[in-house]
């Protein structure tokens, strides 16, 4: 097989990853099946990405990984909105009943790290006619009320 068939391997394997996950932003440990094969994606991505950076891609292979929605060249670290749209995506398969080992697969996590996120104490804050009051949510089973000591 030549380097011309595998670009273009990776580019439809990019493609279906792309479909399925709504963005390009390939982890750089994720292993994509395409075609009966374990394609080794986000590597891919990444040498690829340096390898434009250094001004070794050839730019018909640049244009078309450009042609791609969402496609960036630049380094591409996940902001906390995205961590905490993870968590929260984590928290609803907890309640829809979806086992740890079930979403730790799913998320690529440990077991420990999706118990840790799904117990975690997060701060609510909002007004149920008893003032300004802050509710600490262990899990959406168990929940308890603190008064909070007005600053003002």
């Amino acid at each position: 097989m030549n380097h011309s068939e595998k670009f273009l391997r990776h580019v439809r394997a990019l493609n279906q990853f792309r479909i399925r996950e709504g963005h390009c932003a390939v982890p750089a440990t994720h292993v994509e099946r395409f075609a009966n094969r374990d394609i080794r994606l986000g590597n891919w991505v990444n040498y690829t990405r340096q390898r434009h950076r250094k001004g070794e891609l050839p730019p018909d292979r640049s244009r078309s990984l450009e042609m791609f929605p969402g496609w960036e060249w630049g380094p591409l670290r996940p902001g906390p909105r995205r961590k905490e749209t993870r968590d929260a995506e984590i928290r609803q398969a907890r309640l829809r009943g979806q086992s740890l080992s079930q979403i730790a697969r799913n998320f690529r996590l440990s077991r420990q790290r999706v118990h840790q996120i799904v117990t975690a104490k997060r701060p609510v804050s909002g007004s149920f006619g008893l003032g300004k009051i802050s509710m600490l949510v262990t899990n959406q089973k168990h929940s308890r009320l603190e008064k909070v000591k007005s600053a003002n």
